[in-house]
């Protein structure tokens, strides 16, 4: 254990603190959340500017622990009689602008399409006059690069989405979509946008340690502040890697103290990282640090495993010794409804979402599944759980209890199969009604969309 003591004119109110465990814990495997906003968005038929109404629909996100690794963007339920006019413009949080569609996808019309972007998908949006495009994942797809009306920010804009990668997905994010000929014809979204983030390592670690005074478990109330340096000792001018966190504890029994904190990107600095601690009790007396500090380190796994962007991305041609899982080429599906035939499930044993289902050829491997439907119930306090199910293989139940009547929600989850055989299997959702008395209700304001990952063996 390390002890450390205080010395001198505030000896009379010091503590030794001696520290138990101080893990640092780290999560290694990537994480999928998905936000929503499902507010109908109109694009005018008659306007100076082609702005949708409302303009700047906006999603919140807040308390997420990690940077981003990946994401993609949902605009569900096109409806357009000429949807090359759609443009849509994504601001983060970071003030990064990303414009994902721009006079792309052809001057034909569509009803319910469900248009996902993704920098990791294999295609964009259709170009070519007359090409109508279909539901599904894409690239940013841009013809026309120009300014959207404001309050839009203005140029410059990007389409790699990459340029978020390593960031606080915290904070809120706005979709800007407005019509390029507003003039010529209108349309609606009628299912509003929906943020998937996959998020990569976690910046929380657990703090744990036994307070003692004069050898002695301490009992009752103090602060701890934590602070977070480059070196062991302290130094003229020196500041701490990131803001300090002051802990309050209440009651405390046999000097057990435990508490979880976040320096953020702080904590993964390549250098030495060493935890400082100051103790005040009484509450209100003053803090007295704590010598030494404590060294900290991440735990054994990468420390910065994202994808890397501009001068630090190297091409796959060319290298070898790549592991045969990496080296595989990963076979991907997505499948998408943008605007559900209108259909009720309220049977309390699992059956199948009409639409969701389609049959694929998968290799033999583990198979990685991300969901995303949107629905409502007529009654509050309803509960259900949906699963995917890939032939015989059945996912991990996601349930979801519906506390208001007639609000459309997006319920999302994600499965992994093992050791799936190679062959067709049929990909599809089931529900199962598990409280109250009414049904998973799906109508044409709603939509589905899977995307099926097969990682050969």
């Amino acid at each position: 254990m390390i002890r450390s003591g205080v010395n001198g004119r505030a000896a009379r109110r010091s503590c030794v603190l001696a520290a138990a465990a101080m893990p640092m814990v780290l999560s290694a495997a990537a994480w999928a959340q998905s936000f929503s906003n499902i507010t109908p968005i109109t694009l005018p038929t008659n306007s100076a500017t082609g702005a949708g109404q409302p303009y700047g629909t906006s999603i919140t996100v807040s308390g997420l622990s990690t940077r981003i690794r990946s994401f993609t963007v949902t605009i569900q339920n096109i409806n357009h009689i000429a949807v090359g006019d759609v443009r849509a413009l994504l601001v983060a949080p970071s003030g990064d602008k990303i414009l994902l569609v721009s006079d792309a996808g052809s001057t034909t019309q569509v009803v319910g399409q469900t248009w996902t972007f993704s920098n990791e998908a294999a295609t964009q949006l259709p170009t070519a006059f007359g090409v109508a495009p279909t539901s599904g994942t894409y690239r940013p797809t841009v013809v026309s690069g120009s300014a959207l009306p404001a309050p839009a920010p203005g140029l410059p804009y990007t389409t790699d989405m990459s340029t978020l990668y390593g960031k606080d997905p915290n904070g809120t994010w706005t979709l800007y979509i407005a019509d390029g000929f507003p003039n010529f014809a209108g349309g609606t979204i009628q299912g509003g946008w929906v943020l998937n983030i996959v998020g990569d390592v976690d910046t929380r670690f657990t703090y744990q340690g036994v307070l003692t005074s004069n050898n002695t478990p301490f009992t009752g109330n103090m602060n701890v502040r934590f602070s977070l340096f480059g070196a062991p000792f302290a130094s003229i001018g020196e500041t701490p890697l990131a803001p300090s966190q002051t802990k309050s504890f209440t009651n405390v029994q046999r000097g057990l103290v435990s508490t979880e904190l976040n320096f953020g990107d702080a904590i993964l600095t390549p250098s030495s990282l060493w935890l400082e601690t100051a103790v005040e009790s009484p509450i209100g007396s003053g803090f007295v640090t704590l010598s030494p500090r404590q060294a900290i380190t991440i735990a054994p796994q990468a420390g910065r495993a994202l994808v890397a962007a501009s001068a630090e991305r190297a091409p796959w041609s060319g290298l070898t010794g790549v592991p045969a899982r990496v080296a595989s080429p990963v076979t991907a599906y997505t499948n998408s409804v943008g605007s559900f035939t209108p259909a009720n499930y309220g049977s309390t044993t699992y059956v199948t979402i009409n639409q969701t289902n389609v049959d694929r050829a998968f290799p033999a491997g583990r198979v990685l599944v991300n969901w995303s439907i949107t629905g409502f119930t007529n009654i509050a306090n309803t509960a259900v759980n949906i699963r995917p199910r890939l032939g015989p293989f059945i996912g991990t139940p996601t349930r979801f209890f519906f506390n208001t009547a007639g609000e459309h929600v997006t319920i999302s989850g994600t499965s992994i199969f093992e050791n799936v055989t190679a062959g067709t299997h049929t990909a599809l959702l089931e529900v199962q009604r598990t409280f109250g008395t009414d049904a998973l209700r799906l109508d044409s304001q709603d939509s589905f969309t899977s995307t099926w990952l097969s990682l050969p063996n």
